[in-house]
């Protein structure tokens, strides 16, 4: 199984290759940090390494708590196992536990999962297109935003593909 220190140098390597011409994310621009997105049990384990302060302990807790009803999987694991487009909608002004509010900075940015360091940019990962930010490539034509597109081919990862939400990687047990 590939380390995940060399997994995410693959992804930062190849994000790094993007034009930055077209990107407009910069430091507090935080839209994408709004609303539940699921992560891999890796990112989980990356974030909890992180030693995160009290704060973003009690920041999960609490969005835990708003998650809970209609939880669209194994509510005690975080573990996904339904549709969660409903559930998504029904939560998309819940803040991610690592976003500061008042900076719009990520407070475990070195930590930060795979979606995270993977959104923005126009990408292809593993044979499908990774749609962009819808604030990045302004006034670029189809053509160029194909052309402007980086490719990641990710090795295999011998592990399950169990998703589940971010509050879940400082849950107590």
């Amino acid at each position: 199984m590939i380390d995940d220190s060399a997994l995410v140098q693959i992804v930062d390597s190849a994000v790094a290759r993007v034009d930055k011409r077209w990107i407009n994310c910069k430091p507090g621009c935080s839209h994408c940090c709004i609303g539940p997105f699921v992560v891999t049990q890796r990112d989980l384990d990356r974030l909890r390494r992180a030693d995160p302060d009290p704060a973003i302990e009690a920041r999960a807790e609490e969005a835990r708590a708003r998650m809970r009803e209609d939880f669209p999987g194994d509510w005690t694991t975080g573990i996904v196992n339904g549709r969660q487009d409903t559930f998504d909608e029904k939560h998309k002004w819940l803040p991610c536990p690592v976003l500061d509010l008042e900076s719009g900075s990520c407070l475990l940015y070195e930590h930060r999962p795979l979606a995270c360091r993977m959104h923005g940019p126009s990408l292809f990962v593993d044979g499908g297109i990774v749609n962009h930010c819808r604030l990045n490539y302004a006034g670029a034509t189809q053509a160029e935003i194909e052309t402007a597109r980086i490719e990641i081919e990710l090795p295999p990862c011998d592990e399950t593909n169990a998703l589940t939400y971010i509050a879940w990687a400082f849950k107590q047990p």
